[in-house]
């Protein structure tokens, strides 16, 4: 019995039964192919439909989602299994009881928006004797793990061959516990649903470079426990990001923008707090843009802020709500050029902690900053294990050729990628770069980067910096339109 309900979670239930299925046949377990064959002559899935029927309980998802499953329904569903020890009967009860909590009455139960609102790591809370974490499955603009016959497009995801009975499954999704082991690293990943977001069709994702120019001051470099390492010591002129910043969210409301990212290392302490709960620096952006008569971007990846031995992003919302902070795992190597010595970036103060928003109608968001998505390992442990749906990436770095070659490898397991540069981070080039940042379509198969068309012209601190992107869903599979680069160049 949890702290939550009166009687037993049943995404407890769901996670025991889950659990169980290796067990009782590894082989049906691993693979989607050998269960797609089995001859259901005992018709199971009626069965288990019937059983469920049968508890009055069942009948009420909001009740079972307030009050959970009692005894005497856990022991008829308890003695129904072990009467019924195959693979397909389990896996039927599974499914019957998936079915049953539909994913909106998730959403809107007192448990996930009161109990659970400022995160959790499942929606059972057994996982130390299961291995399993049960999640919400909100619907997404594009999601691998729907049932590899939904559609022809799906049938080509990289997830019909992994392991376990996700596909199986409508309103929930699970990690396996032992998914999150990295080369000797474990992760706690907590979840959050974010449920007041208005979603359009087309999502308009916006990015901006801010600006070029040499806007970091030079690293500091120092040994310590024998390691040569270096920390960010701030920004030359904090003004000029912030109103570059102003003048780029600004502009991204007025063109309806849902998703506005910036890049790495350009945030200070100005632009977050002053109290955890959010930033009063974008709540009166978002505040400004309603007096104009436009909606704030629902969702804001505001530049990174490097301090205290910690390279973090804030995620906002457009109002300036905080809604979880993500740490970079993953430490650049800076090559000073004065002592032609090498120093790794010092995240000394970084927790393992791997931050997850579910948006319905938009899928699953994860962030990883920088060197995060060129780490294989861990962008692999973000697609296949936490069956992120977008990767939204923040970066300053020199070596865009790297990120535009690792973003196909999400493509086929139906992942987005959104990646976001600044010129600033190459000031010696003058011109600027090919391309400062991207967007990975999986429908697609196709990368599509943001070309800056100002001739390395950014214009003063108030003008503005922005590529758009469309994505739209037009009965099919989604399709990404781009739009033009809008600078302080541009002809009229």
């Amino acid at each position: 019995m949890s702290a939550y309900f009166q009687s037993e979670n049943p995404f407890n239930i769901q996670a025991r039964w889950i659990a169980n299925l290796p067990g009782i046949n590894q082989e049906l377990y691993q693979s989607k192919d050998n269960r797609d064959v089995l001859a259901d002559t005992d018709d199971w899935d009626n069965k288990a439909d019937k059983l469920f029927s049968s508890l009055p309980e069942f009948d009420d998802v909001d009740a079972l989602l307030r009050n959970g499953v009692s005894r005497e329904a856990e022991g008829r569903l308890e003695t129904w299994r072990e009467k019924n020890s195959g693979f397909a009967p389990n896996l039927a009860l599974v499914c019957g009881l998936d079915r049953r909590l539909d994913w909106n009455h998730i959403l809107q139960s007192t448990y996930l928006r009161v109990y659970l609102k400022d995160g959790f790591q499942s929606l059972n809370d057994n996982w130390d004797e299961t291995g399993i974490y049960v999640l919400p499955r909100v619907p997404s603009l594009n999601d691998p793990l729907d049932r590899a016959g939904a559609s022809p497009a799906h049938k080509t995801w990289a997830h019909a061959w992994e392991r376990g009975v996700n596909e199986e499954l409508t309103n929930t999704y699970y990690v396996e516990q032992n998914w999150l082991d990295m080369e000797h690293n474990s992760y706690t990943v907590i979840h959050k649903v974010v449920t007041d977001w208005v979603t359009t069709n087309p999502i308009r994702v916006a990015v901006s470079p801010v600006s070029s120019g040499v806007q970091l001051q030079a690293p500091h470099c120092y040994e310590t426990d024998g390691r040569r390492r270096f920390s960010i010591t701030g920004l030359n002129d904090p003004d000029y990001v912030r109103r570059r910043v102003r003048a780029s969210y600004k502009m991204a409301a007025e063109l309806g923008a849902n998703i506005l990212a910036y890049p790495e290392m350009l945030g200070d302490a100005s632009m977050f707090g002053p109290t955890e709960a959010g930033s009063d620096f974008f709540a009166q952006l978002s505040e400004e843009v309603g007096r104009m008569g436009y909606s704030a971007p629902g969702l804001l990846l505001p530049p990174t802020y490097w301090h205290e031995k910690n390279n973090r992003l804030y995620v906002t919302g457009g109002d300036g709500r905080r809604l979880c902070v993500q740490d970079k795992q993953n430490p650049f190597l800076y090559h000073d050029s004065a002592t032609d010595k090498d120093y790794l970036e010092d995240l000394e103060g970084k927790t393992k902690v791997i931050r997850v928003i579910h948006i319905p109608s938009v899928g699953r968001l994860t962030f990883p900053i920088c060197k995060d998505c060129l780490v294989e390992p861990y962008r692999t442990l973000l697609v296949r294990a936490l069956r992120s749906t977008m990767l939204l990436c923040s970066s300053y770095s020199k070596g865009s050729f790297s990120f535009r070659i690792s973003a196909p490898a999400s493509l086929e397991y139906g992942c987005y990628t959104l990646w976001t540069n600044t010129c600033s981070a190459r000031p010696e080039c003058g011109a600027p770069p090919d391309y400062v940042g991207l967007i990975a379509a999986p429908n697609a198969k196709m990368v599509y980067p943001f070309q800056p068309q100002c001739q390395g012209r950014c214009g003063g601190p108030d003008d503005v910096c922005l590529f758009l992107a469309e994505i739209r869903r037009a009965g099919g599979a989604p399709e990404v339109t781009m739009r033009e680069h809008i600078h302080p160049n541009q002809k009229t």
